[in-house]
């Protein structure tokens, strides 16, 4: 009894452990029970799990060589810092008397992005006649674009005082704190009309006073995809599209860097305008719909015009807004697969924009930047809890100095840091160059995120050779640095999208 027990147990549990088997293999890859060739089944088993996505090593092997879209999402307008949906317009305050003697008006103030704008207006050199008496102040709003034109806008005018220098206050406001709609024609809205004239005052006894008015617009009519194709175009470069893309695979580059710069897409607290990152997630989604790595980096919000820099006191401004950013763009494409790779900050200075002789402190402040990275984009969950993730060295400089003193961020997991450096070296300096790198590519997984050399140079080609050839000894990933013109470091030609040195793109990919 006890042994036809034992018996019956044992076949249960030898059909169990089939199904079992059965099971795991039907999850993990339903091919096993369709080919006719279970061998070659079984190779794909084996393939899919040993995925290049688990491991480092094997994701550093397979970013091969790459390609920096650089001058295209990175440009920015160094001469405004903030939202593309400042709105562009500017206002002012006109001085009417009775009778007609002159016509002083304010400053021409521009509204800020949030659609706010303060004229502060002392009076002292209008020039009206003395005996003038004052009739009425009029605003009007003035836009040079001429994609405003035939179109309305409402300005609010939350504020409207003349103050004299004894302290006597007209409250020019009162019945007057209302919305105006405006009509934008030929760069300018007609006059809105404030009266004077009851006040019984003349220009003489304005000239020390000051008019202060508070004001706000809404319903203006903004172009913001328009904006942003034309940022992408200022440095004369052709909006990326996808055609470009293809032929960066169609000759055999394994990665692509789309270098990003925020801060003429975001607003005074640093939230990102949601058509700017749609565009960026554009770009981003054709990279990995055509099976390359794609990295995006914070680019030009760092470097020497930036705002972005190593020092203590710019850490202590700027990282909560800094850290948000990182947040959003996590956050954005958090669902994207291990294909994408999330870099932190691209050339970080310090205050002196020094490239050389760098303080260890500033030093230290770049590692707390790549901490901050590290620590914002784990917090954001799903793809971003195990994400491959790309910090840079002190101004991503590949010397002595930054290198030794750069500190890996400690992360929530195992083998998942990429470390970037920025070699634009000479052809004599190469090799020692090199010799630098070597003493930490076995520390490190070191890529070379930026590279590349100008047209001018009379060995071009024969100098991306030895680079080429120092990099591969070392098996370390390049990205090369295309500007779109190549005049300067420009391979693809962006508006064909043709191949202008096709002998430099053989020596990258080595064809």
């Amino acid at each position: 009894m006890k042994k036809n027990l034992i018996a019956v147990v044992a076949y249960l549990l030898g059909i169990i452990t089939a199904f079992s088997i059965m099971d795991y293999r039907y999850s993990i890859g339903k091919r096993y029970y369709l080919e006719e060739n279970p061998l070659e089944d079984e190779m794909s088993i084996e393939l899919l799990s040993k995925s290049p996505l688990d491991d480092l090593e094997e994701v550093y092997a397979h970013l091969g060589q790459g390609f920096n879209i650089g001058n295209a999402l990175d440009v920015c307008d160094w001469t405004y810092f903030g939202s593309s949906h400042n709105p562009g317009f500017q206002a002012a305050i006109v001085y009417n008397t009775e009778p007609w003697s002159a016509w002083d008006v304010s400053d021409y103030v521009s509204f800020n992005n949030k659609g706010l704008a303060t004229i502060t207006w002392k009076m002292s050199g209008i020039n009206s006649s003395d005996s003038a008496k004052a009739d009425n102040l009029a605003l009007q709003l003035v836009n040079h674009n001429k994609t405003y034109d035939k179109t309305d806008v409402t300005c609010t005018v939350k504020k409207l005082e003349l103050k004299k220098a004894d302290g006597k206050t007209y409250d020019i406001s009162t019945d007057n704190l209302n919305d105006y709609q405006l009509t934008v024609e030929d760069d300018v809205t007609d006059y809105v009309y404030f009266d004077l004239s009851q006040f019984d005052i003349t220009t003489s006894s304005l000239r020390d006073a000051t008019l202060t008015a508070e004001l706000e617009i809404s319903d203006y009519f903004m172009d913001i995809e328009g904006e942003i194709a034309s940022l992408e175009r200022f440095w004369g470069n052709p909006e990326t599209n996808e055609e470009m893309i293809k032929a960066i695979k169609a000759a055999g580059f394994d990665t692509v860097r789309v270098p990003v710069t925020y801060f003429n897409h975001i607003s005074e607290g640093g939230t990102i305008d949601k058509e700017f990152l749609d565009r960026v997630e554009e770009v981003v989604d054709w990279v990995l719909d055509n099976e390359m790595y794609c990295i995006i980096d914070v680019h030009n919000d760092s470097g020497n015009a930036g705002w972005i820099k190593a020092s203590a006191e710019n850490y202590e401004k700027n990282h909560e807004m800094v850290a948000y950013i990182f947040r959003q763009i996590a956050e954005r494409f958090k669902d994207k697969d291990h294909h994408l790779v999330f870099e932190g900050l691209n050339e970080v200075v310090n205050d002196k924009n020094q490239w050389d002789n760098i303080p260890a402190s500033d030093i230290k402040i770049m590692n707390e930047w790549n901490q901050l990275f590290v620590d914002t984009v784990r917090t954001t969950g799903a793809n971003n809890e195990d994400r491959f993730l790309l910090v840079n060295t002190y101004a991503a400089l590949p010397t002595e100095e930054c290198l030794k003193n750069f500190v890996i961020p400690s992360d929530s997991v195992n083998n998942r840091i990429l470390v970037g450096i920025h070699c634009y070296f000479k052809l004599k300096n190469i090799e020692n160059s090199y010799a630098v790198i070597s003493k930490y590519s076995s520390k490190y997984h070191l890529v070379i995120s930026e590279w590349g050399y100008d047209k001018s140079i009379p060995d071009r080609l024969s100098t991306i050779k030895v680079f080429m050839s120092e990099a591969d000894k070392r098996n370390i990933p390049t990205i090369y640095w295309d500007n779109g013109n190549p005049d300067v470091m420009g391979i693809l030609n962006r508006n064909t999208c043709e191949w202008e040195f096709g002998d430099i793109v053989g020596a990258i990919i080595g064809k």
